[in-house]
């Protein structure tokens, strides 16, 4: 595999597989553009990136309110010609049943999940088409693929999450982007007030870093259209067994 070259945007990169995803390709040899809420942490991802000799700047931005988006890329995007690609990673989850589920709470989850995605798909994919490589990864879910009993606001804006890859990806076929559904199980990580350790038996940051890495560095005319991720430790879907 060939190594990294040129800018890749991370969302959601302060901390978690955001973080984790950068240091693999910066490992790899990409400059980085690092966009997340928190400035203190991102701060610490970027020295990180930066200590692999790459370029690593930062934006504070979020990602479900469109002036964020579009003032985080006028900061950070403006002068580059052009970006290797993006991962879509900034994401939250409120679980909760229709009925507990507040509206301010259905609405963060769909802003953050869905309208952050076309908010970040809007800004940098015109300079990804200009990439003769471009690669998109766009972090999806279980909860895309099966309803799960007291997450409805959370599988609601991740299978909206899947048609939006799909009809990106016949938007984009002629600029030969090729766009990666990376649809996880339980990832031990912060998401949902955890901690790392918390789901020992659940995929690692590191884990899914690698597979990110790995993704961007497959030959060019592969494309990686869903892959499926679940520890061998744990469920994929509803399963009570491990599958």
């Amino acid at each position: 595999m060939e190594e990294g070259e040129g800018y890749v945007l991370v969302t959601g990169a302060s901390r978690g597989v955001g973080a984790g995803a950068a240091l693999e390709l910066a490992r790899s040899g990409f400059d980085l553009v690092l966009w997340a809420r928190t400035g203190g942490e991102l701060a610490k991802t970027a020295e990180r990136c930066r200590a692999f000799g790459v370029d690593a700047r930062t934006a504070i931005v979020d990602v479900s309110n469109e002036a964020s988006v579009n003032e985080a890329g006028a900061a950070s995007l403006v002068d580059l010609d052009s970006l290797r690609g993006c991962v879509v990673n900034a994401g939250i989850g409120i679980w909760g049943t229709v009925t507990e589920t507040k509206p301010d709470e259905w609405r963060a989850v769909m802003s953050t999940n869905l309208d952050g995605a076309f908010y970040t798909m809007k800004a940098c994919l015109p300079l990804i088409e200009r990439h003769d490589r471009g690669q998109i990864v766009i972090m999806g879910s279980d909860s895309g693929r099966f309803g799960f009993a007291g997450r409805a606001a959370y599988c609601a804006s991740k299978w909206g999450l899947n048609g939006f890859v799909e009809s990106l990806r016949r938007e984009t076929r002629s600029s030969g982007i090729r766009i990666t559904n990376l649809t996880m199980s339980r990832v031990d990580t912060f998401f949902r007030t955890k901690q790392p350790g918390d789901r020992p038996s659940s995929l690692s940051i590191q884990e899914i870093s690698e597979v990110v890495r790995l993704v961007f560095l497959v030959p060019a005319r592969v494309e990686m259209r869903e892959l499926q991720l679940s520890s061998i430790n744990d469920t994929f879907g509803p399963y009570p067994e491990q599958n």
